[in-house]
C-alpha cells in the first residue's frame, strides 16, 4: 500500500506542529526568514524510518546525520517500519534538522558584493529571496544555479563567490525634436550614463547634448535605471542642448529660401520629416540635393559634410501627374511589372523605381512577396 505524507522540518528549536496535507512541506528558520517550500512524496508501508532519511538526503541535500524525524509527539528510531507504527494516510511526520556549521557566501551584484551566512540545505531559490532578486540568474563558477538546487549540491567552500546575472530588457528613447523612437537593451542595473553611452554608439547623438527625463523627472547619470523606476517596455524622453544645433536653409523650386533647425547627427529620413511636418502635409515624393549629389535617407547630415548656414539644399516634390492601368498576375516580379509600366508610358531611362505604402520594392520579387491586391496603387518613383 502506498500513503502520502507530510514533513515539518524546523532548523532550530522544537518541531513544527503538524497538519495534514497531501504534498511533502518543508519550513525551516533562517533568522528572521520563513522559507517555504513543497515537494510531492510517497512511502510504502514496508518502508523504514532509514528510508524516509534517505530520500531527504538525495532530494534536499539534509544530511542523514542531522535528521531527528517524529510523528505526533514521538521521535522515531531508524529501524521501525511505517506499517509497526501504523501509519495511516495522509499522515504528517515532523523533521528537526540539528543546528549545521554556517556557510559564507559572497553573492556579486552589479557594482557590489552581498555577503549572506547560509547553510549546505538552503535552496538557490533561498539565497534569491534573501537578496531579493527571485526573477534573476544566479551562477557559480560559470554553470547556472538551478532554483530548486540545494548549496550541497556546489563547491561554495573552494569557491564562495556567486554572481548575479540580469537578463537584458527593452526600453523606448523618444527624441523629441524629431519624434523618433529608438530601441535599447538594458539592465536594470545600468546607469543612466549607459543608456546615454548606448544612444551615442546607436544614433550618434554625443552624450554631452542628451537629457533624459522618464515621467517628467529628469535622470541623473550616477543612477541606476532600477532606482529611477525605469523597467521592462519604459520609455523615456530626449530633450537635447540648444547649444548643439545648427541652421540650415532649404532651398524650394520657387527659390524659396526657409530656415531649418536641425543636427549634425540628424539622418536625411529625419530632416525629410521635419520638413514635411512644416509643409503641414505629406508629399508624394520627397528628395533633397546637396550640390548636386542626391541625399541617401540613411546617411547624416555629418557624413553629407552639411555644416552650419549651408544654404544648398534643394527639395524636389515630385508628385503623381496620372494614374495609369496594368495588367499583371499576383505572382509577376517587379522588374516585369516595370517593364509593363515602361511599356505603358513610353519611356527607356533606368532612373525609376517602383514603390507600395512607402516601401521600394526589389526587381526580384513578386506581386504575392509584398502582399500587393487586385487594384492596389503603386508609386512610381526617382531612384538614385
Amino acid at each position: 500500500m502506498v500513503i502520502h505524507c507530510v514533513i515539518m522540518i524546523s532548523s532550530r528549536g522544537l518541531p513544527f506542529t503538524w497538519s495534514s496535507m497531501v504534498q511533502w512541506c518543508f519550513k525551516y528558520s533562517l533568522r528572521c526568514l520563513q522559507v517555504a517550500k513543497q515537494l510531492h512524496f510517497q512511502l510504502n508501508m514496508s518502508d523504514t524510518v532509514l528510508n524516509i532519511k534517505n530520500v531527504i538526503e538525495v532530494e534536499e541535500r539534509i544530511r542523514q546525520d542531522l535528521h531527528i524525524l517524529y510523528y505526533g509527539a514521538k521521535q522515531l528510531n531508524d529501524t521501525q517500519k511505517l506499517v509497526d507504527l501504523d501509519i495511516p494516510k495522509n499522515s504528517t511526520f515532523q523533521l528537526f534538522v540539528k543546528p549545521t556549521e554556517e556557510l559564507q557566501i559572497f553573492v556579486n551584484v552589479a557594482r557590489k558584493t552581498i555577503p549572506l551566512e547560509v547553510k549546505g540545505w538552503h535552496t538557490v531559490r533561498d539565497i534569491k529571496a534573501m537578496i531579493q532578486s527571485v526573477e534573476q540568474i544566479l551562477i557559480h563558477a560559470r554553470k547556472r544555479l538551478v532554483n530548486s538546487h540545494t548549496l550541497a549540491k556546489y563547491d561554495l567552500k573552494m569557491d564562495p563567490i556567486i554572481h548575479l546575472v540580469c537578463p537584458l530588457m527593452d526600453i523606448f528613447i523618444r527624441i523629441r525634436p524629431i519624434g523618433k523612437m529608438v530601441s535599447l537593451k538594458v539592465k536594470k542595473w545600468d546607469l543612466v550614463a549607459n543608456g546615454k553611452a548606448l544612444i551615442s554608439e546607436k544614433k550618434g547623438i554625443p552624450l554631452q547634448q542628451q537629457t533624459l527625463t522618464h515621467d517628467g523627472e529628469p535622470l541623473k547619470d550616477e543612477d541606476t535605471l532600477s532606482a529611477c523606476g525605469i523597467g521592462e517596455k519604459s520609455t523615456l524622453d530626449m530633450d537635447l542642448c540648444p547649444r548643439s544645433a545648427m541652421q540650415v536653409y532649404i532651398c524650394k523650386k520657387n527659390q524659396e529660401f526657409v530656415p531649418l533647425e536641425v543636427r549634425a547627427w540628424y539622418a536625411v529620413i529625419d530632416v525629410k520629416n521635419l520638413i514635411q511636418g512644416t509643409e503641414g502635409r505629406l508629399h508624394d515624393h520627397l528628395e533633397l540635393v546637396y550640390k548636386a549629389v542626391p541625399l541617401k535617407d540613411s546617411k547624416t547630415l555629418a557624413d553629407c559634410g552639411i555644416k552650419e548656414k549651408s544654404t544648398l539644399f534643394m527639395i524636389f516634390i515630385k508628385t503623381r501627374e496620372r494614374t495609369v492601368v496594368v495588367d499583371v498576375e499576383k505572382f509577376d516580379t517587379i522588374d516585369s511589372v516595370m517593364n509593363k509600366v515602361r511599356k505603358k508610358l513610353s519611356f527607356t531611362t533606368d532612373c525609376l523605381r517602383l514603390m507600395f505604402i512607402g516601401k521600394s520594392l526589389q526587381g526580384h520579387q513578386t506581386l504575392a512577396d509584398y502582399g500587393i491586391q487586385n487594384c492596389n496603387t503603386l508609386e512610381l518613383a526617382m531612384a538614385f
